[in-house]
């Protein structure tokens, strides 16, 4: 990780840990310096969290802050470390009141769980791999939210290695199955061309992969090029990371088997050879199709989010075929949660196309009895 993006992370879990031992109540945790937090606006985060600066008098009011929200903070920073701390507080919580009338509104991409016979709460947080780690200071009471966990879910556990193993093996086609005599020999030679420019490496080098696992990886190459994708910032596994650093258990929703169909036999063997040959032909609907979700995912419109992906417009590799699948995953994953939401004070962190949408997850746990809504700026 490079030393801009080790502070930018460093930063949101120094803020995640602040909120984790004022949810024990103790001074344990990690045990970072004032330095790691000062990178302030450079990594391009705000201020919008109690933890960067007047605490408690702001505490989850300026969440999504512009650069208006920041100077108003400042300025009422500054007013009130002159006055006494109980005025202080007023003064600020006024400040952030009033730029929240201002302000922008977040939609809403974090949610609590509870009912069906539940002990607690539990969250669930819709994610998106284009987004940047800073979008989370954006988030209301979502560091808040996530200390008062004490396990995190997620679609599959990035700490596995055997099962990442299992996954890069499962990639490999069959020794009888040759991936050139799929193609016409133009269409063969228009895709070497293309993971050459695109990802650096040919089918000389690509051709034992499955179609399935070449379209991903062009696809992220693409991402990376055209539309800011960077790996290292994105927000997709900052809570399983974190949870990981902080010793909290982490539970994978789909084990090995499941992961491998998803990623790479969810499609005939024959479709996912077109699927390929689609998004060599027109890379710029795969870009433009996950720059629109990113703006939606933004804009927390979770619903508008399933219907770019299952809608007849989608002309792109994961499309409405895509779509039904993951529906039908919803059900099972409806199924699993419920012995980890019976016990509560779970922090699940899935991508947010699984989420809205008639049959998307959110919809699902209601049919089965639970209570869902999106959590507010007074923590719910």
């Amino acid at each position: 990780m490079k030393k801009k993006e080790e502070k930018i992370w460093k930063k949101r879990f120094f803020a995640l840990s602040l909120h984790v031992k004022k949810e024990r109540g103790d001074n344990k945790g990690e045990n970072y310096s004032k330095d790691d937090n000062k990178d302030g606006d450079k990594d391009g985060g705000t201020d919008g969290d109690a933890d960067g600066g007047i605490d408690g008098g702001i505490d989850g009011g300026t969440d999504g802050g512009t650069d208006v929200v920041k100077m108003e903070i400042r300025k009422a920073a500054r007013m009130a470390a002159k006055m006494t701390a109980r005025k202080a507080a007023r003064i600020a919580a006024m400040a952030a009141a009033m730029v929240l009338m201002t302000a922008t509104v977040q939609g809403q991409v974090l949610y609590e769980i509870w009912g069906n016979s539940s002990h607690a709460k539990s969250y669930l947080l819709g994610t998106n791999r284009l987004t940047d780690m800073t979008f989370l200071d954006t988030v209301p009471n979502v560091f808040k939210m996530y200390a008062r966990c004490d396990k995190v879910i997620t679609e599959f556990a990035i700490q596995d290695y055997e099962a990442i193993a299992a996954l890069r093996t499962a990639a490999i086609l069959p020794d009888s199955v040759v991936l050139e005599n799929f193609y016409e020999p133009q269409t063969y030679k228009d895709i070497d061309e293309a993971l050459q420019l695109t990802v650096g490496m040919g089918m000389d080098k690509l051709c034992r992969m499955k179609p399935s696992y070449l379209t991903e990886m062009y696809r992220t190459e693409l991402l990376k090029k055209w539309a800011g994708y960077d790996e290292k910032r994105s927000m997709e596994t900052f809570f399983e990371q974190a949870a990981i650093q902080q010793g909290k258990p982490v539970y994978g929703l789909d084990d090995t088997g499941e992961t491998m169909y998803i990623q790479f036999d969810r499609e005939p063997f024959h479709w996912q050879c077109k699927e390929l040959e689609k998004a060599v032909r027109y890379p710029e609907r795969e870009v433009r199709q996950e720059k629109a979700l990113r703006e939606l995912y933004r804009d927390g419109r979770l619903n508008d989010m399933a219907y770019q992906v299952s809608g007849p417009d989608n002309n792109t590799t994961i499309s409405y075929s895509d779509y039904q699948i993951y529906c039908r995953r919803n059900t099972e994953w409806v199924k699993r949660l419920k012995s980890y939401l019976k016990d509560g004070n779970c922090f699940i962190t899935l991508n947010a196309i699984y989420l809205g949408g008639d049959e998307g997850l959110i919809a699902q746990l209601k049919a089965a009895g639970y209570r869902v809504r999106a959590v507010n700026r007074r923590g719910g």
